[in-house]
């Protein structure tokens, strides 16, 4: 179904949810900006791209059973 928001043509960016609790969101840029976020997941959680970055101004804590760095 269409989203009630998009103009005739391709939309930019779209947010589906469906009944089971799936949740996805599409778009060119998708921009978080708050004091604290937390990103969880009960079985995995997973960062691909072309480029990804990771920094912090103070202490950063990478932690795991086994820890890969290539």
């Amino acid at each position: 179904t269409r989203p009630h928001n998009c103009p005739p043509g391709p939309c930019a960016s779209t947010l589906t949810m469906d009944k089971n609790g799936k949740v996805e969101i599409k778009a060119n840029d998708i921009v978080l900006d708050a004091k604290t976020i937390s990103l969880s997941g009960q079985t995995s959680v997973e960062t691909v791209g072309g480029q990804v970055n990771s920094t912090a101004q103070a202490t950063h804590t990478i932690k795991g059973a086994l820890v890969k760095i290539n």
